[in-house]
């Protein structure tokens, strides 16, 4: 089956415009609410925190570390274990399930249905910038 360029265009701007409006949408509204749902859930406060910095202790190397979600709950160690393992748990399933599933599924249909290689190309290429900026937190304010 093959579909028409101008359809094959069509589909993937309006996939790509809704996934932006879904992005925004998230970013302003959702994770707030999502991390403030889990915070009352798990008994800790959830919020974007720079984690998994590291260091190497015999030289100047060190990496970072990515913003993702973070407790500073306080008790028991197992406690603090389960309830960051929760929030980064959580994160991960809406960083798969919002962020990378919409853009994934639109790239197997332009597959499955034979899209041009620029449009597959494009698509491709116009995912990465939103992804990052939405939901990976890369340019989120973050304090630690």
């Amino acid at each position: 089956m093959t579909v028409p360029l101008g359809a094959q265009l069509a589909v993937s701007l309006t996939w790509l415009v809704l996934y932006i409006v879904l992005s925004v949408r998230y970013d302003r509204r959702w994770d707030a609410r999502l991390r403030a749902a889990l915070g009352r859930r798990i008994g800790a406060d959830v919020r974007w925190a720079r984690v998994d910095q590291s260091g190497d202790v015999f030289s100047d190397d060190s990496t970072g570390g990515v913003n993702a979600w973070h407790t500073g709950g306080d008790g028991p160690l197992g406690r603090q274990l389960w309830q960051e393992a929760a929030a980064r748990g959580a994160y991960l399933a809406v960083l798969v399930v919002l962020g990378a599933l919409p853009p994934l599924a639109l790239l197997g249909l332009e597959f499955l249905l034979n899209f041009h290689g620029l449009i597959v190309l494009g698509t491709a290429f116009a995912v990465i910038p939103v992804f990052s900026l939405f939901w990976l937190g890369n340019y989120r304010q973050v304090s630690g």
